[in-house]
């Protein structure tokens, strides 16, 4: 697991189970030493309260690398052997120097045995992984759930553990990527994991209508993630209970669903809620930040390309018109740029 923050870990807690033969380790940043020390202290209104401590903790790829060729792994972790999944639970960047650095960290972790699993805000995420690893199987998740780690190495979790996924069947530059069906059935293997580990609704997709669902999170995140932050850290809950600001949240959002059938050619699944359920679910989760708010109040980098700017030239690429999220990329580009010249 790369990124252990609050959804990693949520996830992460529920993948490992020792007695099934299934370890996970991760891979923390800021939160190491805390996790190092102590795991993870974990509270959920589905789950309990209770401490996790992963198979091993690593401090970065390449010292987890460096314990999957034998040499300096901790003592709790499990004998090396090839990774059976990666899972990618970072926040979605668009810094390619960044981007670069990650992928070569993942090199020596990849294995022809490697699925990576991509838990990541945002659309368009997968390419730079299919384009670095052409024949290793991709799978993409979208996930809905409201967590936020309150201190290092301890996790809230609110509300919701929904986790859809399917395979990825972008074409790299080079050779073949893997059957669909076989990495479709990977995802299924994992989806079995999850529910072992208590998460009922984990389902699995086909490659389209996985692109559809990420685009519906998507419609989500760019509505509400940007506004409480334009709104001056106001809580989704807090926007979705005003008339006037639920009614520009969904004309938001309805101007990117609009968009799925026209990209996709393929209608949106009918279980797909509506912004009118959106709206109503979000008004029952008060309290509740998004990241993109949390990360802002706290100084840190935004997903404002992944999550606002990727899907605007995406739809200008199929000459779809977004003025709305293009005021809002306009109105948060300029607040972001304000805050990093003030830095």
């Amino acid at each position: 697991l790369v990124g252990a923050g609050a959804v990693g870990a949520t996830y992460g807690s529920r993948l490992h189970a020792p007695e099934r033969d299934q370890h996970v380790a991760v891979v923390c940043r800021s939160n190491y030493d805390a996790v190092h020390a102590n795991g993870f202290h974990i509270t959920s209104p589905v789950f309990g309260t209770w401490t996790w401590r992963p198979a091993a903790v690593f401090a970065s790829l390449e010292a987890a690398a460096q314990a999957s060729a034998g040499a300096g792994a901790a003592a709790a972790a499990p004998p090396p052997r090839p990774w059976d999944y990666i899972i990618i639970a970072t926040k979605a960047t668009t810094d390619e120097a960044a981007q670069a650095a990650l992928l070569s960290a993942l090199a020596p972790l990849v294995s022809d045995e490697t699925h990576l699993v991509l838990m990541q805000n945002g659309v368009g995420i997968e390419q730079p992984f299919r384009n670095a690893f052409p024949v290793v199987p991709i799978i993409s998740v979208v996930t809905r759930i409201s967590a936020a780690q309150t201190a290092a190495g301890v996790i809230r979790h609110h509300r919701w553990t929904s986790l859809s996924m399917g395979p990825f069947m972008g074409r790299a530059h080079a050779p073949e990527t893997p059957p669909e069906r076989n990495t479709h059935m990977a995802a299924v293997r994992l989806a079995a994991m999850l529910h072992a580990g208590g998460v009922p609704d984990a389902t699995v997709h086909d490659a389209v209508e996985l692109q559809q669902l990420r685009w519906h999170k998507l419609a989500i995140n760019a509505a509400f993630n940007p506004l409480t932050i334009l709104c001056g850290g106001v809580p989704s809950a807090v926007m979705a209970a005003d008339p006037r600001m639920a009614a520009s949240v969904h004309a938001v959002m309805d101007e990117i669903l609009g968009f799925i059938p026209h990209r996709f050619g393929r209608r949106l699944p009918a279980a797909m809620k509506t912004p009118e359920q959106i709206l109503r679910n979000t008004r029952r989760n008060p309290g509740a930040k998004p990241s993109m708010l949390q990360d802002w109040e706290a100084g840190r980098p935004i997903e404002l390309e992944a999550i606002v700017g990727a899907p605007l030239r995406e739809a200008r690429r199929w000459g779809y018109p977004m003025p709305r999220l293009e005021l809002i990329y306009a109105m948060l580009a300029l607040q972001d740029a304000r805050r990093s010249r003030a830095a």
